[in-house]
């Protein structure tokens, strides 16, 4: 049994393992193949994610796919599971990093 199947279903995605190089743009370009994504907040130095997608469908979509295929980008595999949180909901940070910002 994965991860994220002990967690209840939900909008938002943790996404883990993110390379270096990866940008937000990055993610919202791979999460918006599966469907509409509605805020991400990217943490690059914790090499971390959250991905609020506008449906439960979409959220499960990409989480689907990534169990059937696993997605690489750069050198790493992502890890992708169900957050605990029901939505994004984070302050912006002091340092410019970990802000929610709707995707538009």
């Amino acid at each position: 049994m994965s991860e994220y199947q002990q967690l209840a279903p939900s909008k938002v995605l943790h996404i883990r393992n993110l390379p270096e190089e990866c940008t937000e743009m990055d993610l919202r370009t791979l999460a918006s193949q599966h469907g509409e994504v509605h805020r991400v907040l990217f943490m690059s130095r914790k090499h971390q994610a959250f991905i609020e997608f506008t449906s439960l469908e979409d959220s499960a979509r990409m989480l689907a796919a990534t169990e059937a295929t696993p997605i690489r980008l750069g050198t790493r595999t992502l890890i992708a599971q169900y957050s605990n949180k029901p939505e994004i909901s984070a302050p912006e940070s002091r340092d410019g990093e970990g802000g929610s910002r709707p995707y538009n």
